[in-house]
């Protein structure tokens, strides 16, 4: 509770107390493992998306940004991504027809959770307690 007594910034009192209210949830002590998402494979020849069904919600940032997917000789798919299922499903939509051929998605080990948990390091854990591999996390799949 912040008291209407209180100063702001510039010295003024507050035109009401403010209250702020926090729901506690239980402890999320589970790590992002991508060897656990289920991939809904689209079909060569088309623009239909890939979809990832994650391990659970996820940081929509870190899902914009530390996802991608990448062709046979290591080139970024160019395409736009779409989030759904309150940020635990990661959809992937390629500019061009993907082909019959492996892709990969890459997985950034910066990636976060709702809680700031990592794949290989829980939020809560000191940093440099564990060394943590800063190598991407890759899971490969081959279209038809």
């Amino acid at each position: 509770m912040v008291r209407q007594s209180a100063l702001d910034a510039g010295g003024c009192r507050l035109v009401a107390e403010h209250r702020k209210r926090f729901t506690v949830v239980e402890q999320d002590d589970r790590m992002p493992d991508p060897a656990t998402w289920g991939l809904e494979l689209p079909s060569a020849g088309t623009t239909e998306p890939l979809i990832v069904d994650l391990d659970g919600s996820h940081d929509h940032v870190s899902l914009a940004y530390r996802i991608r997917v990448e062709g046979p000789d290591g080139e970024v798919v160019a395409g736009a991504i779409d989030l759904a299922d309150h940020e635990s499903q990661w959809r992937f939509t390629p500019k061009a027809a993907w082909r019959a051929v492996s892709y990969r998605l890459v997985i950034d080990p910066t990636l976060e959770d709702l809680a700031g948990n990592r794949p290989g390091r829980l939020f809560d854990q000191v940093a440099g307690s564990e060394e943590i591999d800063p190598s991407p996390i890759e899971v490969r799949f081959t279209l038809e």
